[in-house]
């Protein structure tokens, strides 16, 4: 991965991989910016886990920290000198980690296990050696491991070792342990994996019936196994399965550091339990602002769409904002921002309300507009009369009255609820819109085409701005026709009505 600090880093690679069934997982990351021998900045361990971090060389740092022992050499000669020092600190470094995630404490300053990197380190020192000798054996034990820890830890108290060694041996004991625990089997079979495997690529190619006939039968066999237990999670909530529910609540409580889980949950909750589903989201928001930047983009746009589906348009868009790595100008514009962009300059969306009100506010406007749309000014108006109650400070029931007037021909009050919504957000592309109706209904044309065309400016996806306008070019001859109906050709790919 590029970018990122190396400790963020390491708790990215742990989402991204948990590696249940492998003794080691190494990620590597982009060089320090400078020359570094503080191995801390090196490497980066969880002890007793399975997860090491490692940053790769920077070759002109370390050129420039040779300059002078190198200085009157040839340029082979330098290239060769530089050359041997990257193989003995990579070595070197890699060595040093792995030595600290079997629990190794630096000693003298020539020793692997040394907290700063030399030239002249070529081996462990004593202490560290034995400590290695004791875990590794407990880590690699083919038996009962829970039992080997227990024994691990009595060894190393005589030996007088560190508090956080003997805590990260609890832990360890506790792991092995819990995944003891089940239908007895200890680890994943290899034809297993492959399954596994096999369902992750089903799920990114969205065939979820074929993902859940592979992976079924290994949920059944490893119910303990966070691996297969998420993946339940992610394809019975994909296929909005009455158990989805079950399942991730199993997974959250297997691994709770995982985002994609809380996104399931929260999508799952969204209708029946929308205060409980907006909690699980912010899990995984959380979550994701300490991972890796690029582990998390995909998981980000996950959740801009998940929001997206919510009507919360504020929150999608901060997510979709994550999900293309920048802020909007610095990175292409996602179809979830444009979205919630649109739901802004349409509706005013997050103008008088909080984000968790947007989704009401939302339902309440669009069911004002179907209503007016079926001709029902009178239950339109009630609609009306309860967002105002409900979102005194919004501009919604300014909006969809104006809308109604307008449809009954009250020009007059049309008018002035238009622009009380313009007063509140003068960006407002649907007033702007209605206005430019307005303006053409009462022999205003040149002031209506002006409108027209700022409501499709500000809101490029309002259709009825684009067919009102196309009226007018129509009765009147006007040339600007043919441009309008290839703009809208663009928009929305068919032929403008």
């Amino acid at each position: 991965r590029s970018g990122g600090k190396i400790a963020s880093t390491l708790k990215g690679l742990k989402s991204h991989d948990p590696g249940p069934e492998v003794d080691l997982v190494i990620g590597l990351i982009d060089a320090p910016k400078r020359h570094e021998v503080e191995m801390g900045k090196l490497v980066r361990v969880d002890t007793l886990g399975r997860h090491l971090v490692l940053r790769s060389f920077n070759r002109q740092a370390e050129a420039d920290a040779l300059a002078i022992e190198t200085l009157g050499l040839s340029e082979d000669a330098q290239d060769e000198l530089l050359a041997a020092r990257r193989r003995h600190k990579q070595s070197i470094v890699l060595a040093h980690g792995i030595a600290v995630f079997f629990g190794a404490v630096g000693q003298g300053p020539e020793y692997i296990d040394a907290e700063r990197y030399s030239t002249s380190q070529m081996r462990l020192s004593e202490a560290a050696a034995r400590v290695i000798a004791i875990t590794s054996a407990a880590h690699l034990s083919e038996g009962n491991r829970a039992e080997a820890w227990a024994r691990v830890k009595q060894e190393l108290t005589t030996l007088g070792a560190r508090a956080e060694l003997l805590a990260a041996i609890d832990i360890r004991e506790k792991r092995d342990a819990n995944e003891s625990k089940g239908d007895g089997r200890t680890a994943i079979r290899s034809e297993d994996k492959s399954r596994i495997l096999s369902t992750k690529g089903l799920i990114a190619s969205g065939k979820l019936d074929e993902a859940w006939e592979t992976l079924e039968p290994l949920i059944e066999r490893y119910p303990q196994e966070a691996t297969v237990v998420e993946l339940g999670c992610i394809v019975s909530a994909s296929r909005k399965a009455k158990d989805a529910l079950a399942h991730c609540n199993l997974a959250a409580t297997l691994n709770k550091a995982n985002p994609d889980i809380w996104i399931a949950l929260g999508r799952i909750r969204a209708e029946s339990s929308p205060k409980l589903a907006r909690e699980n989201f912010r899990q995984a928001e959380l979550l994701l602002e300490t991972m890796d930047k690029g582990a998390a983009t995909g998981l980000w746009m996950q959740l801009a769409r998940a929001y997206r589906d919510m009507s919360m348009p504020t929150r999608a868009r901060k997510a979709a904002v994550m999900g293309v790595g920048g802020e909007s100008g610095l990175a292409k514009i996602s179809a979830v921002e444009k979205w919630a962009t649109q739901m802004r300059v349409r509706y005013g969306v997050g103008i008088g309300m909080s984000e968790s009100e947007e989704s009401d506010y939302l339902r309440n406007i669009r069911s004002g507009l179907q209503l007016v749309y079926k001709q029902d000014y009178a239950k339109a108006t009630k609609v009306q009369a309860n967002l105002a109650r409900k979102f005194p400070n919004a501009i919604g029931a300014s909006l969809l009255k104006c809308e109604v007037q307008l449809r009954q021909r009250r020009y007059a009050k049309a008018g002035h609820a238009c622009q009380l919504v313009l007063a509140k957000q003068p960006a407002n592309a649907w007033a702007t819109y209605l206005l430019g109706v307005l303006d053409v209904r009462q022999a205003r044309v040149a002031y209506g085409i002006s409108k027209l065309e700022d409501a499709i400016a500000r809101d490029p996806q309002l259709k009825a701005a684009y067919q009102a306008l196309a009226t007018v070019y129509r009765k009147s001859g006007d040339k600007r026709l043919e441009s309008l109906g290839a703009r809208y050709k663009v928009q929305f790919d068919s032929t403008m009505p």
